[in-house]
């Protein structure tokens, strides 16, 4: 869905985890990249923050934890992205977005999760030009996103020798 986010709303990913793994029960491993929308909604990262920590409820951390956390319960692996590089935003947003980044690694490493992130944010910086609209990746942009996602899934092991 188009404005979808992590946490904040009925059509938002930790919302909807649920219904989504009864319609893909069989599915093992979740590709998940959230982020985008919520930076452009001011979502507070909650970098460095742990439950119960002041800020952390309603922040990106916690419902990109709530996501993981309903995966795993559900015995599926999850396997997160880096949020992506978004061109012509304020600066405020952008380091909100490298902020997320660092969520992602501190996720990654509080869950023990084996998959290292597809890096959108490094890749579209650096080729800014295969962005359609400064979000939306164009067929080159879309090509490469899924070349990143097969190298950090190969690297992994997941797709075997």
């Amino acid at each position: 869905l188009g404005g979808t986010t992590a946490g904040k709303g009925g059509s938002s990913g930790a919302s909807r985890v649920g219904s989504t793994l009864s319609r893909h029960a069989e599915s093992q491993y979740w590709l998940i990249m959230f982020g985008t929308n919520d930076a452009s909604r001011g979502v507070p990262s909650g970098k460095g923050l742990l439950p119960g920590d002041s800020g952390y409820s309603g922040s990106f951390k916690d419902s990109m934890q709530k996501i993981i956390s309903s995966l795993k319960v559900a015995n599926k692996t999850p396997i997160l992205a880096k949020v992506p590089f978004r061109a012509g935003v304020s600066a405020s947003t952008d380091q909100r977005i490298r902020d997320y980044n660092v969520v992602i690694d501190e996720l990654l490493e509080a869950n023990g999760l084996l998959v290292t992130p597809p890096d959108f944010y490094t890749h579209f910086k650096k080729n800014p030009d295969q962005l359609a609209d400064k979000v939306h990746p164009d067929g080159h942009g879309y090509k490469a996103m899924a070349d990143l996602w097969f190298d950090a899934l190969a690297s992994s092991g997941i797709l075997g020798p």
